[in-house]
Protein backbone atom coordinates (compact mmCIF):
# COMPACT_ATOMS: atom_id res chain seq x y z
CA UNK A 1 0.00 0.00 0.00
CA UNK A 2 1.99 3.38 -1.14
CA UNK A 3 0.78 6.81 -0.40
CA UNK A 4 1.93 10.10 -2.23
CA UNK A 5 1.44 13.10 -0.15
CA UNK A 6 2.17 17.08 -1.10
CA UNK A 7 2.60 19.31 1.83
CA UNK A 8 3.34 23.47 0.89
CA UNK A 9 2.52 25.84 4.34
CA UNK A 10 0.87 28.10 2.03
CA UNK A 11 -1.33 26.21 0.20
CA UNK A 12 -2.13 23.23 1.94
CA UNK A 13 -2.18 19.80 2.19
CA UNK A 14 -3.19 17.30 -0.72
CA UNK A 15 -3.18 13.05 -0.60
CA UNK A 16 -3.41 11.68 -3.89
CA UNK A 17 -6.95 9.32 -3.73
CA UNK A 18 -5.23 6.64 -5.39
CA UNK A 19 -1.37 5.74 -5.83
CA UNK A 20 0.32 5.75 -9.52
CA UNK A 21 1.41 2.26 -10.41
CA UNK A 22 5.17 3.26 -10.61
CA UNK A 23 7.24 5.74 -10.10
CA UNK A 24 10.38 6.53 -12.45
CA UNK A 25 13.18 7.80 -10.37
CA UNK A 26 16.11 9.81 -12.51
CA UNK A 27 19.72 11.18 -11.50
CA UNK A 28 22.08 13.52 -13.74
CA UNK A 29 25.42 13.73 -13.03
CA UNK A 30 27.27 16.77 -14.05
CA UNK A 31 30.22 14.75 -15.58
CA UNK A 32 31.70 16.16 -18.56
CA UNK A 33 33.99 15.06 -21.26
CA UNK A 34 37.02 16.69 -23.14
CA UNK A 35 39.93 16.26 -24.92
CA UNK A 36 43.46 16.13 -23.78
CA UNK A 37 46.27 16.19 -26.04
CA UNK A 38 47.93 12.70 -26.17
CA UNK A 39 45.59 11.40 -24.01
CA UNK A 40 42.21 11.36 -25.90
CA UNK A 41 39.50 11.74 -24.66
CA UNK A 42 38.60 11.88 -20.72
CA UNK A 43 35.54 11.87 -18.55
CA UNK A 44 35.55 14.22 -15.91
CA UNK A 45 33.53 12.82 -12.88
CA UNK A 46 30.95 15.48 -10.78
CA UNK A 47 28.71 15.24 -8.54
CA UNK A 48 25.02 13.03 -8.46
CA UNK A 49 22.89 16.26 -9.34
CA UNK A 50 18.95 16.21 -8.00
CA UNK A 51 16.88 13.57 -8.05
CA UNK A 52 13.91 13.85 -10.83
CA UNK A 53 10.45 11.87 -10.07
CA UNK A 54 8.27 11.57 -12.66
CA UNK A 55 4.87 9.42 -12.72
CA UNK A 56 1.09 9.05 -14.02
CA UNK A 57 -2.17 9.01 -12.26
CA UNK A 58 -6.00 8.16 -12.44
CA UNK A 59 -7.51 11.18 -10.61
CA UNK A 60 -11.28 9.39 -10.40
CA UNK A 61 -14.10 11.66 -10.43
CA UNK A 62 -15.96 9.70 -8.02
CA UNK A 63 -14.77 7.10 -4.91
CA UNK A 64 -14.35 3.73 -6.20
CA UNK A 65 -12.86 0.51 -4.61
CA UNK A 66 -9.24 1.61 -4.97
CA UNK A 67 -10.51 5.00 -2.72
CA UNK A 68 -11.88 5.53 0.09
CA UNK A 69 -14.61 8.67 0.96
CA UNK A 70 -12.08 9.59 3.62
CA UNK A 71 -9.18 9.95 0.86
CA UNK A 72 -11.35 11.11 -1.80
CA UNK A 73 -10.42 14.97 -3.37
CA UNK A 74 -12.72 15.97 -6.59
CA UNK A 75 -9.69 16.12 -9.38
CA UNK A 76 -9.99 19.45 -10.01
CA UNK A 77 -9.14 20.66 -6.83
CA UNK A 78 -5.84 18.59 -7.10
CA UNK A 79 -4.94 20.11 -10.56
CA UNK A 80 -5.56 23.56 -8.96
CA UNK A 81 -3.28 22.20 -6.48
CA UNK A 82 -0.56 22.04 -8.62
CA UNK A 83 -1.22 25.25 -10.49
CA UNK A 84 -1.36 27.44 -7.23
CA UNK A 85 1.98 25.78 -6.78
CA UNK A 86 3.72 26.03 -10.35
CA UNK A 87 2.15 29.86 -10.34
CA UNK A 88 3.66 30.89 -6.87
CA UNK A 89 6.93 29.41 -7.58
CA UNK A 90 6.60 27.79 -4.39
CA UNK A 91 8.28 24.16 -3.42
CA UNK A 92 6.49 21.81 -1.27
CA UNK A 93 7.10 18.67 0.47
CA UNK A 94 6.81 15.51 -1.28
CA UNK A 95 6.01 12.05 0.75
CA UNK A 96 5.96 8.65 -0.38
CA UNK A 97 4.65 6.24 2.20
CA UNK A 98 4.73 2.43 1.97
CA UNK A 99 2.85 0.29 4.57
CA UNK A 100 4.46 -2.93 4.82
CA UNK A 101 1.60 -5.63 4.65
CA UNK A 102 2.54 -8.13 7.60
CA UNK A 103 2.77 -5.31 10.22
CA UNK A 104 0.11 -1.94 8.14
CA UNK A 105 0.27 -0.47 11.63
CA UNK A 106 3.57 -0.21 12.63
CA UNK A 107 5.78 -0.29 9.54
CA UNK A 108 5.11 2.38 7.78
CA UNK A 109 7.63 3.90 6.38
CA UNK A 110 9.19 6.52 4.03
CA UNK A 111 10.14 5.90 0.81
CA UNK A 112 10.61 9.69 -0.67
CA UNK A 113 11.08 12.00 2.00
CA UNK A 114 12.37 15.75 0.24
CA UNK A 115 11.98 19.05 -0.51
CA UNK A 116 10.55 19.49 -4.56
CA UNK A 117 9.20 21.57 -7.04
CA UNK A 118 6.95 20.92 -9.82
CA UNK A 119 9.18 21.04 -13.13
CA UNK A 120 6.69 19.66 -15.36
CA UNK A 121 2.75 18.82 -15.04
CA UNK A 122 -0.03 17.87 -18.04
CA UNK A 123 -3.68 17.26 -17.43
CA UNK A 124 -5.66 15.25 -19.59
CA UNK A 125 -9.77 14.35 -20.02
CA UNK A 126 -10.48 11.21 -22.03
CA UNK A 127 -14.12 11.34 -23.72
CA UNK A 128 -16.25 8.40 -22.23
CA UNK A 129 -14.58 9.47 -19.25
CA UNK A 130 -16.30 12.16 -17.34
CA UNK A 131 -14.80 13.61 -14.71
CA UNK A 132 -12.04 11.41 -14.28
CA UNK A 133 -8.56 12.96 -15.44
CA UNK A 134 -5.15 11.40 -15.78
CA UNK A 135 -2.60 13.38 -14.72
CA UNK A 136 1.49 13.32 -15.62
CA UNK A 137 3.96 15.28 -13.32
CA UNK A 138 7.60 15.39 -13.07
CA UNK A 139 9.31 16.85 -10.07
CA UNK A 140 12.34 17.70 -8.86
CA UNK A 141 14.40 17.85 -5.36
CA UNK A 142 14.96 21.06 -4.40
CA UNK A 143 18.05 21.77 -2.08
CA UNK A 144 17.26 24.75 0.27
CA UNK A 145 20.50 27.03 0.40
CA UNK A 146 22.00 30.33 1.63
CA UNK A 147 23.62 33.22 0.81
CA UNK A 148 26.84 35.21 2.10
CA UNK A 149 27.26 38.77 2.68
CA UNK A 150 30.21 40.17 2.60
CA UNK A 151 31.53 43.65 3.75
CA UNK A 152 33.80 45.89 2.27
CA UNK A 153 35.98 47.72 3.94
CA UNK A 154 37.57 51.16 2.50
CA UNK A 155 40.44 49.76 0.51
CA UNK A 156 37.79 47.32 -1.17
CA UNK A 157 39.03 44.53 0.97
CA UNK A 158 36.82 41.98 2.51
CA UNK A 159 36.67 41.54 6.36
CA UNK A 160 33.81 39.45 7.83
CA UNK A 161 30.90 37.82 6.25
CA UNK A 162 27.35 36.52 7.41
CA UNK A 163 25.12 34.16 6.75
CA UNK A 164 21.59 34.93 5.08
CA UNK A 165 18.50 32.56 4.16
CA UNK A 166 18.15 31.78 0.91
CA UNK A 167 14.45 30.76 0.25
CA UNK A 168 14.08 28.54 2.82
CA UNK A 169 10.59 26.30 3.84
CA UNK A 170 9.61 25.67 7.58
CA UNK A 171 7.98 21.72 7.20
CA UNK A 172 4.34 22.40 8.93
CA UNK A 173 1.10 19.93 9.26
CA UNK A 174 -2.35 20.32 9.73
CA UNK A 175 -3.81 17.63 12.24
CA UNK A 176 -6.22 15.61 11.02
CA UNK A 177 -8.99 13.43 12.75
CA UNK A 178 -6.95 10.47 15.02
CA UNK A 179 -3.68 12.05 14.21
CA UNK A 180 -1.43 12.30 17.89
CA UNK A 181 2.09 13.37 17.93
CA UNK A 182 3.35 10.23 18.15
CA UNK A 183 1.55 9.36 14.68
CA UNK A 184 2.78 12.33 13.34
CA UNK A 185 6.22 11.65 14.41
CA UNK A 186 6.11 8.18 12.95
CA UNK A 187 5.05 9.51 9.56
CA UNK A 188 7.20 12.38 9.08
CA UNK A 189 9.97 11.98 11.44
CA UNK A 190 10.22 8.03 11.00
CA UNK A 191 10.21 8.00 14.60
CA UNK A 192 6.93 8.08 16.42
CA UNK A 193 9.36 8.76 19.83
CA UNK A 194 10.38 12.14 18.80
CA UNK A 195 6.60 13.37 19.19
CA UNK A 196 8.03 15.39 22.59
CA UNK A 197 10.25 17.40 19.76
CA UNK A 198 7.26 18.52 17.87
CA UNK A 199 6.09 19.31 21.24
CA UNK A 200 8.27 21.39 22.14
CA UNK A 201 8.70 23.26 19.02
CA UNK A 202 5.24 24.26 19.17
CA UNK A 203 5.10 25.55 22.91
CA UNK A 204 2.39 22.24 23.43
CA UNK A 205 2.43 22.08 27.50
CA UNK A 206 0.74 18.46 26.96
CA UNK A 207 1.66 16.22 24.04
CA UNK A 208 -1.59 14.33 24.70
CA UNK A 209 -4.02 17.22 23.91
CA UNK A 210 -3.88 18.40 19.95
CA UNK A 211 -6.78 19.72 17.73
CA UNK A 212 -7.93 18.96 14.47
CA UNK A 213 -6.99 22.05 11.84
CA UNK A 214 -4.13 22.82 14.02
CA UNK A 215 -0.73 24.07 12.44
CA UNK A 216 2.19 22.66 13.52
CA UNK A 217 6.11 22.81 12.96
CA UNK A 218 8.20 19.81 11.89
CA UNK A 219 11.95 19.71 13.36
CA UNK A 220 14.00 18.18 11.04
Amino acid sequence: MYEFMFLNEDIGHITLPVAPSQIAVRTVTGNRTVSLVELGEVNILKDAGLLEYSFNVLLPGRPFRCTSESMFMPPNDIVRFFRRIMEQRSPFRFIVNRALPFDIEVRDINMVNTMASVEGFTATEKAGEEGDIYIALTIKEHRLFSSRLMDVDEVGGLIRGSERPGSGYVRTYTVQPGDSLWVIARRFLNDGSRFGEIARLNNIPNPNRIFVGQVLKLPD
